[in-house]
């Protein structure tokens, strides 16, 4: 839900810059990257949902944070403890492990499908709740929300016993033997950087496009607007494109193609993005390809995971999404306090054209999994 609207109510802050405001939002990726492996690998030993609880009251401390200290330090000293609470990776082992293995891959399907739903319903409820009630106030927000996610996964969550969690000392060697071997699988690291890529794109967005809308004089509410309706769209199209691509067993196809209109969206947003029409369209597109991208690679990472090291492996997934994430921020801070926002785009489309190149070499995925 910040997203759209912490690049600009952001900078109402007092000792705000857009470095700075580059840096709120990069130092939660940071953060993730150098918790989500402990946390994926803890949770392998000592089950999911401690881990899962853990960093949902990190979470929830950083957003009260990021409420009460009304200035740019307090908001990235939130959102560092936010993104301490690493445990995408969790999650997603813990659906797998209490997935039957018939159902794993359509369930992960569905979660990265409910994943870019929230995403699209917090991207248009950010600028609603932040222009009702401040920034402080959507951060007490979420904090409900993260408190919330504590009661569901204690009272409505399965437990495992500790026979299913695979955390024999066999399977465990050493830590290092593990991320040798985990991290020299080419399958593995071409989808490590796609959503490091994604996500990459993604904050660069984020930075510019609220501010492209304020030039055109839309207010948040109008903001909202645009959003909620290339978003509802997205959703259908890319719904049913995840599905078919499933269904056709076309998974690699489809995550090109998706591609290809992600790189259509940023030439679109260089060269027009003074025109509402336009703008309007290259939002669409984006979206459009970001749910589908986010939708599939899920789904191929679960084909290519080992049962016994799911955890680690989703760990270091969604470390390179943070990494993204945190890339993304910094760089397009540092980059917005120099220059205007075609650079942007420029090094969006870059770096479109090296993901192209990486994930052509990408194998169809199939139900074998990687030993």
């Amino acid at each position: 839900m910040t997203l759209p609207v912490i690049s600009t109510y952001g900078m109402k802050l007092t000792g705000s810059s857009e470095l700075l405001i580059g840096i709120a939002i990069g130092i939660y990726g940071l953060t993730q990257i150098i918790f989500q492996i402990p946390f994926g690998f803890a949770s392998d030993k000592i089950g999911r949902k401690p881990v899962i609880i853990t960093g949902l009251l990190i979470s929830s401390m950083g957003t009260c944070i990021a409420a009460i200290i009304e200035n740019i330090w307090g908001l990235i000293l939130g959102r560092a403890l936010q993104g301490v609470s690493a445990i995408s990776a969790t999650i997603l082992a813990l659906l797998s492990d209490l997935i039957q293995n018939k159902n794993k891959t359509k369930a992960m399907m569905f979660f990265g499908l409910n994943f870019a739903i929230t995403f699209a319903i917090s991207i248009i409820l950010g600028p609603i709740i932040t222009n009702s009630i401040g920034l402080q106030g959507l951060f007490l927000t979420i904090t409900l929300l993260t408190l919330l996610g504590i009661v569901l996964i204690i009272f409505f969550i399965p437990s495992l016993s500790q026979q299913n969690i695979k955390n024999s000392n066999h399977q465990y060697i050493t830590i290092n033997s593990k991320f040798i071997k985990i991290s020299t699988q080419p399958q593995l690291i071409k989808l490590d950087c796609s959503i490091f890529f994604l996500h990459t794109i993604l904050i660069l967005n984020f930075m510019t496009l609220p501010q492209i809308m304020n030039v055109l004089k839309l207010l948040p509410i109008e903001q909202s607007k645009i959003y909620c309706i290339n978003i509802l769209i997205a959703l259908i199209v890319s719904a049913i494109t995840i599905l078919y691509a499933e269904k056709t067993k076309k998974m690699k196809k489809t995550l090109i193609t998706a591609i290809y209109v992600l790189f259509l969206s940023e030439i679109i947003l260089l060269y027009i993005n003074s025109n509402f029409y336009f703008l309007f369209f290259s939002i669409l597109l984006f979206f459009i390809a970001f749910n589908i991208i986010e939708g599939i690679l899920p789904s191929i990472l679960n084909k290519e995971t080992p049962n016994t090291h799911k955890g680690t492996i989703n760990g270091f997934y969604a470390t390179s999404q943070f990494l993204g994430t945190t890339c993304g921020g910094i760089l397009g801070g540092y980059l917005l306090n120099i220059y205007d926002i075609q650079i942007i785009f420029s090094l969006e489309i870059i770096v479109t054209m090296i993901w192209l190149i990486i994930i052509y070499s990408l194998k169809e995925p199939t139900h074998t999994k990687l030993n």
